[in-house]
């Protein structure tokens, strides 16, 4: 079973940088965190530490309450996708 809450917050992760449309070079400048593991976060290959987290999203200028309410929104959208996947 796949962890739908890491994926959500990996692909917001994604969607805020690109919606700000900075490179991870850029982020990575502004954040102090490397270009590798920011590409790692986004593409869930490890898991981000609150930390991280909270440098992140002072980047992408939306507050740790906003980002977990819309990774919240996405992890339900994922079961419901994963659901119709399961029905198929």
């Amino acid at each position: 079973m796949k962890d739908l809450f890491a994926e959500a917050v990996a692909s917001r992760l994604r969607e805020l940088r690109a919606g700000k449309k900075l490179t991870l070079k850029e982020v990575s400048d502004i954040s102090g965190i490397s270009v590798d593991a920011i590409a790692r976060y986004e593409n869930n290959k490890n898991s981000i530490t609150i930390t991280n987290l909270y440098k992140l999203v002072e980047v992408y200028n939306i507050s740790l309450i906003i980002f977990f309410k819309e990774v919240y929104a996405k992890t339900q959208e994922l079961k419901i996708e994963e659901g119709n996947h399961n029905e198929a």
